[in-house]
């Protein structure tokens, strides 16, 4: 299917291409110094040139007016700062674990269909959408990825740039059953251009996404990008964000943190400066662990450089430019009234005989009057893990993560406090996971549409019409990921059996929490006991034991 849009063009010449050069290092309000002008210390020695050109200024105090400047900064620390690396992953493995799972909602009630009815139809929509979901020719537009991959792709986008630009494309082959197929593109791609048609009061377009009258999103200028580039070049082309029946097409995924949004930026912007002081203290302290390792050695003479260092051996070039060097014709006298002349004589002849080495087990002699002292780095790095750790720490929170899972330490840190640790943590991480179940949403409506229409997905008769007059009810549905780290699972089990028998929660909220379906987690143990019956055993036959190890209870197994 092709897409189409009625949107306005634009205007000749407006085209908004990003540069293949740079145009200057990456200046933005979270690289300022405490005076709101001068650049923090920590980005002082940060110089990139990203190829972003902007033709207007951005107010600092507004963070995703600055989105694509620290997109920018944040991919290029992702590759060379091991600690934002691993903020981005652990962020995005907490988010998006192994993929998002559908558990189908199917409303009854609005449907006019039996509780039975709507049971079965979920189950129908659940076990199509995972074959669809787990085959890349299915379900990729590249036949590269399958969903969860593709998911995990946009979650990055997402921790990076705070977006997720994504479309819902057509193409049949003789390879895949479905012809709706998922194609993420770089928000970069977005025009960059602020462009407005008519009055104040009709459409408009700010940095590439069209807005109605009532601020509400109806499409996009996007650039187009050659599969396998780097690079966004030409005419945008206004692309609707829905079809004229409904049916997705593009969509900026974000999540909102101001009045009047629509761009993001990235939620890891916070932790992008203690990251790089951490970078930053880590490569000087190396710096000053190889100088102490090192030593110095200066010899002090009243002699000219050159003489007083021959002694050491050292070819100092600059030392033939000092006063009192060969050349110059000075010879000044010391305060004893003795010549320079005869005491560089003197020292000449001394040295000629008894040179001085800086080596282990040896002994060397100065000419009297002259003094040899050794330099070393004195730097005290007692305060270094503490100040580390704080930065770790810093960097970690500011990203939503917990210190321990960030850095790998658990030293000091005791079960309860581990408990605590993940909590908040995990609740960000739920709250971010709505930006991703929106990507799968988005999609799987786009899916189910063409799945109800083939017939591959089979409506109740008594729902006439097809998709669209049930639309509401039939893409119901929650996604659901992996659960919390749990630093005990035998006590966190021991807790969730005393919640439920003594009433305190449900079954379906301890699921719930642990990343599973409690009805699909009912269904599979009743398939399970139904295959241990048939086979004539139980389900503690089926619990695999460590090799060498005996069950008093079914003794007679063996």
């Amino acid at each position: 299917m092709e897409i189409t849009h009625n949107l306005p063009e634009l205007p000749a010449g407006t085209a908004s291409a990003v540069p293949t050069s740079g145009v200057g290092p990456v200046t933005a309000g979270f690289m300022s110094g405490s005076d709101g002008k001068s650049g923090r210390l920590s980005w002082a020695r940060y110089a990139n040139n990203t190829g972003l050109g902007f033709g207007w200024s951005y107010q600092a105090a507004v963070p995703h007016a600055e989105g694509p400047r620290i997109s920018a900064a944040l991919t290029d620390l992702q590759t060379g700062n091991s600690l934002v690396a691993t903020i981005v992953d652990q962020a995005a493995t907490s988010i998006c674990g192994e993929g998002l799972t559908l558990s189908s909602r199917i409303d009854a009630t609005a449907l006019g269909i039996t509780p039975d009815e709507a049971k079965k139809l979920s189950r129908d929509i659940e076990r199509e959408w995972n074959g669809y979901a787990s085959s890349p020719l299915e379900c990729d537009l590249a036949g590269v990825s399958d969903f969860h991959q593709l998911a995990f792709a946009g979650c990055r986008s997402y921790l990076l740039s705070g977006e997720i630009l994504t479309s819902s494309e057509w193409y049949r082959d003789g390879l895949s059953r479905y012809g709706t197929k998922v194609r993420l593109l770089d928000p970069l791609q977005l025009s960059s251009r602020h462009e407005k048609q008519g009055p104040l009061d009709g459409p408009r377009c700010y940095r590439g996404v069209w807005l109605d009258a009532k601020g509400r999103v109806t499409g996009y200028s996007v650039m187009p990008k050659p599969a396998g580039s780097n690079i966004s070049s030409g005419i945008p082309v206004n692309v609707r964000a829905r079809s004229a029946w409904g049916r997705p097409q593009v969509a900026l995924i974000f999540e909102a943190t101001a009045p009047g949004q629509v761009r993001g930026a990235s939620p890891l912007v916070a932790a992008a400066t203690p990251a790089l002081d951490h970078a930053n203290a880590l490569e000087f302290t190396l710096a000053s662990f190889l100088l102490r390792s090192q030593f110095a050695a200066t010899i002090e003479s009243e002699l000219p450089s050159n003489l007083a260092l021959a002694g050491l051996g050292v070819n100092d070039e600059l030392s033939a430019t000092l006063p009192g060097s060969r050349g110059t014709g000075i010879s000044p006298s010391l305060t004893n009234g003795t010549t320079l002349d005869a005491m560089m004589a003197s020292r000449a002849g001394f040295y000629s005989e008894a040179k001085v080495q800086a080596n282990p087990g040896t002994f060397s002699h100065l000419h009297p009057g002259d003094k040899l002292r050794f330099n070393t780095a004195d730097a005290n790095g007692n305060d270094f893990e503490p100040f580390e750790r704080s930065l770790a720490r810093s960097a970690a929170a500011a990203a939503g993560l917990a210190y321990e899972t960030v850095s790998g330490d658990y030293s000091k840190t005791s079960f309860s406090a581990a408990r605590l640790a993940i909590q908040v943590p995990h609740r960000i991480t739920l709250r971010r996971r709505k930006v991703i179940a929106r990507f799968y949403q988005l999609h799987f409506e786009a899916w189910l549409e063409e799945a109800v229409a083939t017939g591959r997905v089979v409506l109740p008769r008594r729902l006439m019409g097809g998709f669209y007059p049930h639309r509401a009810a039939l893409i119901s549905a929650v996604w659901s990921g992996a659960g919390a780290i749990v630093a005990d699972p035998l006590k966190q089990a021991q807790a969730d059996v005393l919640r439920v028998e003594n009433h305190l929660d449900s079954l379906t909220a301890i699921h719930a929490a642990q990343g599973s379906d409690f009805e699909q987690f009912v269904e599979q143990r009743k398939r399970e006991n139904d295959l241990l019956r048939a086979a004539g055993l139980t389900p503690a036959d089926a619990i695999p034991t460590r090799r060498g190890t005996r069950d008093p209870n079914h003794a007679e197994r063996d």
